[in-house]
């Protein structure tokens, strides 16, 4: 599929928002078990520590099944891979919601982010087909906003659900989200040609450019940065989230900042480049993280830390896909899909990181996140661009 902008993308002027709404769905997937942990160790007799390996398998399958699905499918059309996804994603939370025990339940969430990682990393593509070059970035900041929604309200919503009426619930509602979303691309996205199939060699290819394995370690050490943050807020901004109803503010906070940090993103990006962009904003998550560590028990200040953060930390995946199709001079879609590969497993090692140190308070994380997003921080600024006409 070629970065051009075609004449039947702006007959579809909806198709960026409609490709966003299926992101939410993917993000709210991703992000929604954090808060519906109890009633699910509860419904399946078994300890919370148990019940969260389904986000921990979801994060895994997807990091593993984006990459070996983009090169499955890369003759597909890419509105095609799409709808697939969105079959598998929906067959994958129906299984889930009717599931009796959690072994089949960890068995349906790889099937969901299967389907998953076949609609993110294609958005993106697609966002990217239909956008003219100098509005390339916009583009996909109009579709990775969705992810950004799903942090600040999808998560909250489907926890609201689910604690109202019961888990199943929550994964009902997502179910129906994704057909909904579905159905809408089908009608709402044009058709667009597929990529040539091509020998594993050069489907491979864009693994032995260096400046796209550095810029993939970037997302990778940024995000474990990011998600180490965002996944212990609760310790970081200890004793004030005591008060459960702050802790939910801290994170509408952080929500909603995040969506305006995107779209910000997005026209920087357009004007003065992604490497710039995605190394400012790192270096102003690692700022955020300390000053966050020093808020004490002032509430104002805590807000607008975390609201620091948010536009920091959820400046960084368009300027990072927008590098990457850029350094992807073959178009296979490879650094796209591994991209998303590397925000997923991203999850996980935050997820090993903070446990193995959350218990001595929330300095040790703080520091160790915010030296992550140093190091990421130098990775991206010293990763130049592969050939003189691309942004990065």
């Amino acid at each position: 599929m070629e970065l051009n902008s075609t004449v039947v993308g702006k007959r579809r002027p909806l198709a960026l928002p409609l490709l966003a709404v299926g992101v939410f769905a993917v993000g709210t997937e991703g992000l929604v078990f954090a808060g519906l942990l109890p009633n699910l160790a509860a419904d399946l007799n078994v300890s919370v520590g148990a019940a969260g390996q389904v986000t921990t398998v979801f994060a895994l399958a997807y990091a593993i099944a984006a990459p070996l699905l983009s090169m499955l499918t890369e003759s597909w059309k890419p509105r095609s891979t799409l709808l697939a996804g969105f079959g598998l994603f929906t067959l994958g939370n129906i299984l889930t919601a009717l599931t009796p025990s959690l072994v089949l339940m960890l068995c349906w969430r790889i099937l969901t982010a299967a389907g998953a990682a076949m609609i993110t990393p294609t958005s993106t593509m697609v966002a990217a087909s239909l956008a003219s070059p100098e509005r390339r970035a916009r583009a996909i900041s109009v579709v990775m906003t969705g992810l950004t929604v799903a942090t600040a309200a999808g998560a909250p919503l489907g926890t609201l659900i689910g604690g109202g009426f019961g888990w199943q619930a929550a994964i009902w509602s997502i179910t129906g989200l994704g057909v909904l979303a579905g159905i809408a691309i089908a009608v709402g996205v044009p058709t667009l040609p597929g990529r040539p199939r091509r020998g594993l060699r050069a489907r491979l290819g864009p693994l032995t450019v260096p400046t796209i394995r550095r810029i993939l370690a970037t997302t990778l050490i940024g995000f474990v940065a990011v998600y180490l943050f965002y996944a212990y807020v609760s310790v970081v901004y200890a004793p004030l989230t005591a008060d459960n109803g702050f802790l939910a503010g801290l994170i509408l906070t952080i929500g909603v900042a995040g969506v305006v940090g995107n779209v910000i993103a997005g026209s920087l990006t357009d004007r003065f480049g992604a490497r710039w962009v995605v190394t400012g904003a790192l270096l102003i998550t690692a700022l955020a993280m300390v000053a966050a560590g020093r808020t004490g028990t002032n509430h104002v200040l805590a807000i607008i830390t975390a609201a620091a953060y948010g536009v920091a930390a959820w400046s960084i995946t368009g300027p990072q896909q927008h590098r990457l199709l850029m350094a992807d001079t073959g178009r296979t879609g490879l650094p796209v899909a591994l991209n998303s590969s590397a925000m997923y497993l991203a999850i996980a090692i935050a997820g090993a990181l903070g446990g193995a140190v959350a218990g001595s308070g929330h300095w040790p994380i703080l520091t160790v996140a915010a030296l992550a997003a140093v190091i990421a921080a130098g990775v991206s600024a010293t990763t130049t661009a592969r050939r003189a006409s691309s942004s990065t």
